[in-house]
Order: C-alpha cells, then structure tokens, then sequence
C-alpha cells in the first residue's frame, strides 16, 4: 500500500459477549466439521495450481459496512454490542455514554440516544441502504466474524432487505475480518468460503464480478493479510475452491513491509484492496485506492495518528480517487459507511464530548448528509479553489510527478499523491504563497507514493524555513519511505543538511556542516542520476557522492514525521521528479524566488 503506513491489526475480536451465541446453526456446525475434515493430512484434497487471476476491466465504488451493533431491545448479553465496549473492556454505560465520539443521527437531526441502534433492526438496514444508494456505491463490504454469529445474522437480513428493494442497486460482499486477529488454517478458510458461496452467493444481492465463462464469480474481501505467509495461505485456499467447483474471486488487504510487499506476490489472488481509514488517501496502484472522511477514535483505543475531519479535503481526496482509470485502480472505497469506535463513518452523526465519567453531551450539528453527498458527486459538491495566477511564475521542470505546495491544502497538483495532515500542521505564510507549517511535536503529512515507489533516478527539492536547530536533535524534511532518500537536519554532532539514500540496501550519504540558518529561506534539492548523487542549496551545489545500483522502492512521502524527528518551522513548494534535474533547471527555481513556479489550472 503506498500510503507508507501497513496495515496494522487493530480490530481484535467481535464483542465477546455474542460468542455464547456461536455455531447456533446447524449449518455453521456442519461447514465447520468440514474444515476440520480438510485440516487433517497434508493435502486432504489435490490443489491444482492457483489459476490465474480473474482480470477486471470495471471501476467499482464502495464502502465498509459494520453490522455488530446491537439497541437497548436486545437481551443480554447482547444488549448494546459495541456501543459499550472498546473490544477488550467494557467501558461504557450506554445510553449516558458510548463507544464513539459521535452519535448517530436517523436523518431528523434530532439528537437522541435512542439512536444508539441495532443492526438486526429492518428498518436500520433498509434506512442504510438507502443511504449507501444515495452516495452512488456499487458495493458494500460487510464485516464478517465467522459462521453463525451475529455478523452472519445480521449479513443474512441485510442481504434479504437488498434482494427485496427494487431500489437499491447496491451489491453487498463479505468481508473476512477472521484474518485480522488470528492466522487461519486453510481448512478454517475453506470450511467459511463454502459456507459464504452456498449461503449467500447465490443471492442477487450479493456483489459478484464476471469471470472467465457466463458465470459469475462471487467476491470476498480479506482484512489483515499483511505477509507473504497469510497470503499463500489464501492462494492456496482459492485454489481449493476452484478444485471444488465453486471459484470466490479474493480480494486482500494490500501489506507492506519493509522486507517486502503485496506486489511480490500480486498473481497469487484476484486483486487487492485498501482500508485506509487513518489517511486521507491511500493507494495499491493498479488495484485499488481509498479516501476516507476523518479518523477520530476513542480514547479508549490509545495514541495512534488522528486526523480531523475536512469535508473540503475529504473531497479533494474522492476528486484524486475518482480520476485514476481503471487501469489505476479497480476498487474505489471509502472507508467507513458506520464505524463508529474510530469515527470514521459517512453516516450523518453529531459529535459529542467524550466525558467518560459524565453523561456525553452533543457539542456541535449534525453534518447529516454532506459525506454521503460529497462521495455521490465524486468530490464536486465542494470544489477546491483555484490558486491565483503569479505574475512572473516559470513552468516547471518536465518530469514533474508529484507537487505538494502548502498553499491552504495538502493535494497533490500534478499527481495522486494528496497528503494527510496529522495533528497541529497547518499554513502559514510561505516562500511561494502559503507553506505547510510544522510545530515540532508530531506534526507530519503523509501521502501516497503513486509514481515515486519504483524511481530509480529522482529529484527532490523544496523551500525550507526552519525556527529551531537545537543540538542533539535530528529534524526530517522530506523522506520517501522507508529510506529511499531522505533530507533532514542533523545536529547530532555539526549540524549538519543531511541527503541519504537507500542504494543497493546501503544507505549512501552526503553531509554539509553548518550551512543552514534559522528563520530564513533556504531551497534545498537533492538529486540522482543513477551514478551520482547530489546536494543543492540555494541554488549552488554543496555535495556530490558518487554511487550506483538499485534504489530502494518507496511506500509513501512524508513530509516531517510523526515521532521524535518532526520539523519545527515551514516547508513549502515540495516536488518529487522522475529525473534528476541539472544544476541549471535547480539555479533557475532558486533565483525565480517568490513568483514560483506556475501552478496547474
């Protein structure tokens, strides 16, 4: 995933208090003898090898729904499900408080916590689904725990609602969450895909994609494969059922890490998906992309990276998602129709004071309908304003792939790139315009590495202002993760501009000592041409290494970062070439100072 950040396992268990309700149906009983029956021996069943994957030529737009809520109505231990736990605890007291930081609103904008609902109540899911029709999505991946409880309950009704609403065009697919929280065999995999292709697969409803003959193939979405290991596990699951007869087109969570990633095992599955519910956009190029509204969990949860909701970036981010062909990406999601525990739900909700110790209290409107509504018309409910024309601005160098200028937004000009401000980074005013204003405690932008994770020849140049160079402490810049090439200040010893870079799985560096002043404007450029590597400042070369080989991929850009290293002060104008510029084309966006260079209509 080019976001930079893998995927990380978060969701744990469904809430426990249902599984005293588990393997209720005989069905469920029976497909899990099944798959212990295949789980004896080695090879209970010949495989054949994975069949190649089921090529797509359609774009499909969709959203992850959670059905594990449950109201007041429902006995226990049920009563509740998810609006009082945190997944480990039980924390909440519902309805004086609850698992979210919003409430939910039921389109009255009205705020009542008899809206705390249940998602076995007909008229919630037929209300949902409307709701998911009207933002104009194809699918909706429902979370899906295992056979017989009460996701699978509650998948069954709402499958049942789809197939009888005329109305609704909305396909609905499985999403696998097992795989998030323990390592299946592929006996467990393959007992839960038969019961998920003769359960439900046969329903119109059911979101299914065309396959090699007049059949169509039913589809299922994983969470939490993030290793090669989970992933031939789920090759070779798939490549059972096309041994039975009954084909499932596997869609995965796309992983990442440093040693490797979903690209190197891309053919082993039908295609990939993302859920980047913690950044604004995220990327699996050729596959799939995400845009999602905000990130703003519970207390409860801990201290992961939170951005807040910014319905003008949220559609500047579906604009960037709605623009990649087909050929970019097959599945657009939005991540989430109605998680609540991490406040990433397009459903209309109010926020409200999360005061555990108190009854919460609503703190602001509702914002009803203005997520959906932004996801129908694919971000152009609120455009983005255009940035003034500069006199005497000179076009940019060609080989431009991506352009983030800080002027009131962290989209990508000239690319997909569009970055995620977390925590206090906001603007101010810059070289060129505004600048991304950095406060030195955690404040960073991440984006997407669309174009950037396999250069081998690159340039990376900006404006830089710094406010502080405090001994001891190292200050990032820019880093194309992991350590493809990074800029940053070090003054762990002289203080230093530091560019290093990945090369051969050697990190090659050029230091310059005491070049950098505090409260003034420096351009900064670091470039390799495939034999060399080379420091600017200001316009002047200050350092050259000589070196070649492969350079490392990249998973993202990030602008500062989110730990002990982030920037104190401005960065503005940062661009990423697909060559290295020569020193001339570096002097001249030096010396055109404040007018820039121009900016795209």
């Amino acid at each position: 995933m080019s976001a930079g950040r893998p995927r990380v396992r978060r969701k744990g268990l469904p809430d426990v208090r249902a599984s005293a309700s588990a393997l209720l149906i005989g069905a469920g009983v029976l497909w899990s003898m099944i798959g212990m029956v295949l789980s004896l021996g080695p090879h209970p069943i010949p495989v054949a090898d994975p069949p190649p994957p089921v090529p797509l030529s359609t774009q499909y737009w969709g959203t992850f729904y959670y059905p594990w809520y449950a109201d007041a109505s429902e006995p226990p231990p049920e009563r509740y499900r998810h609006w009082t736990t945190n997944w480990t605890t039980y924390a909440h007291r519902p309805p004086s408080n609850w698992s979210s930081n919003y409430l939910p609103d039921d389109g009255s904008g009205v705020f009542d916590t008899g809206n705390l609902y249940s998602s076995l109540d007909r008229n919630v899911i037929r209300r949902h689904l409307s709701w998911m029709e009207r933002a104009g999505f194809d699918l909706a991946a429902v979370s899906w725990w295992g056979q017989s409880i009460y996701e699978d309950q509650a998948f069954s009704l709402i499958l049942q609602e789809a197939s009888r609403e005329p109305a609704v065009n909305l396909r609905l697919a499985v999403y696998y969450e097992v795989e998030g929280y323990s390592d299946p065999g592929v006996g467990r995999i393959v007992s839960d895909l038969r019961y998920i292709y003769h359960a439900y697969a046969g329903s119109a409803a059911y979101f299914a994609v065309p396959g090699g003959s007049s059949r169509a193939i039913p589809v299922v979405f994983v969470y939490g494969v993030d290793s090669a290991e989970s992933t031939h596990r789920w090759a070779r699951a798939r490549a059972t059922m096309y041994s039975l007869g009954e084909p499932v087109f596997i869609v995965p969570s796309a992983w990442v890490t440093a040693t490797g990633s979903y690209r190197d095992h891309a053919t082993l599955v039908d295609g990939w998906h993302v859920y980047g519910a913690h950044v604004l956009l995220a990327t699996a190029p050729g596959y799939a992309a995400s845009a999602s509204p905000g990130h703003s969990q519970i207390p409860e949860l801990g201290d992961w990276p939170l951005f807040r909701r910014d319905p003008v970036e949220f559609a500047a981010a579906v604009r960037t998602v709605a623009r990649l062909s087909a050929s970019q990406a097959q599945f657009l999601m939005v991540p989430t129709f109605n998680e609540w525990h991490e406040g990433t739900q397009i459903e209309p909700a109010f926020p409200v004071d999360h005061n555990d110790s108190a009854e919460f209290t609503q703190i602001g409107p509702s914002y009803g309908f203005l997520y959906l509504d932004i996801v129908r018309s694919r971000g152009a409910l609120l455009p983005q304003p255009r940035l003034p024309a500069v006199q005497g601005c000179v076009p940019p160098p060609p080989g431009l792939v991506s352009w983030w200028s800080g002027d009131g937004t962290p989209s990508d000009l000239v690319g997909f790139n569009m970055g995620t401000r977390y925590n206090q980074v906001s603007y101010a005013d810059g070289k060129v315009g505004q600048a991304f204003d950095f406060g030195g405690v955690n404040d960073w932008v991440l984006a997407p590495g669309m174009g950037v994770v396999d250069l081998q020849e690159l340039t990376i140049d900006f404006w830089l202002k710094l406010d502080s160079t405090p001994l001891g402490k190292i200050q990032r810049f820019v880093t194309l993760n992991w350590a493809k090439a990074v800029l940053r200040y070090d003054g762990s010893g002289p203080q230093q501009l530091h560019f290093y870079m990945d090369i051969e799985g050697t990190l090659r560096h050029i230091r310059v000592n005491g070049v950098l002043q505090v409260g003034a404007f420096h351009h900064v450029a670091g470039t390799y041409d495939g034999t060399t590597m080379r420091l600017y400042l200001d316009g002047a070369e200050v350092g050259s290494l000589p070196v070649s080989g492969f350079v490392g991929v990249s998973e993202g850009v990030a602008l500062s970062t989110g730990d002990a290293e982030a920037l104190d002060g401005l960065l503005d104008e940062v661009q990423v070439f697909d060559r290295a510029l020569s020193a001339e084309e570096i002097r001249a966006i030096f010396e055109v100072g404040t007018a820039g260079q121009c900016k795209p209509p």
